[in-house]
């Protein structure tokens, strides 16, 4: 019953990661036989490899994440939080830390780097974190760094070549060192866009 549940739980979690790939599937949902016909798609490898690297499943965790990293450069921690339709447009040179948490809807370029900073920490239900928490609807630029315990908010697009080390508003763009524009915006992460708000 309990590997039943696991198994339903995973393709409807991937369901998700594939829809916001804009793939076309019936009811929204994935199953085994249409999943094989997809792998054949790079993007689909890489979020079906994420999701078998999390699966706390040993075996199954250990080559997935071996995979990942040898095939792709990619390096996710089977301890970090990742939520439903994350994206990765060109998936290569990715590093999440563990502890890190990633809402839902969050695209992720080349070379970005989500981690912790031991150094600092801030406190959460009389608990230190050493790590960042991302909200929903972030599009994260290519080769950017998220470090520390860093609360970003909803719907934030951070540009590219970005170092993140302090808490970011929702609708808010961020460019360089920490730098938070006065312009607010709002990510649609279906259509992989965004616009100014006032």
């Amino acid at each position: 019953m309990e590997e039943a549940l696991v198994k339903n739980s995973f393709l409807k979690v991937l369901s998700f990661d594939l829809v916001r790939q804009n793939i076309k599937l019936k009811n929204n949902s994935v199953n085994w036989l249409k999943l094989i016909f997809l792998l054949r798609k790079r993007s689909v490898r890489v979020v079906f490899l994420l999701r078998c690297s999390l699966l706390r499943v040993p075996i199954i965790s250990f080559l997935a994440s071996l995979f990942l990293r040898r095939r792709y450069g990619i390096e996710i921690s089977k301890e970090c939080e990742i939520g439903v339709g994350v994206f990765f447009p060109h998936p290569r040179d990715i590093i999440i830390g563990p502890g890190s948490r990633l809402g839902n809807n969050v695209s992720i370029a080349q070379g970005v780097t989500i981690g912790g900073n031991q150094k600092k920490c801030r406190l959460e239900n009389n608990t230190k974190v050493f790590e960042p928490v991302i909200g929903d609807d972030i599009w994260i630029g290519p080769n950017s760094v998220i470090g520390g315990p860093v609360c970003i908010k909803k719907s934030v697009l951070i540009g590219a070549n970005t170092v993140v080390t302090k808490d970011i508003p929702e609708n808010s763009l961020v460019y360089g060192q920490n730098k938070i524009s006065k312009k607010k915006v709002l990510v649609d992460s279906f259509q992989h866009t965004y616009k100014e708000i006032d």
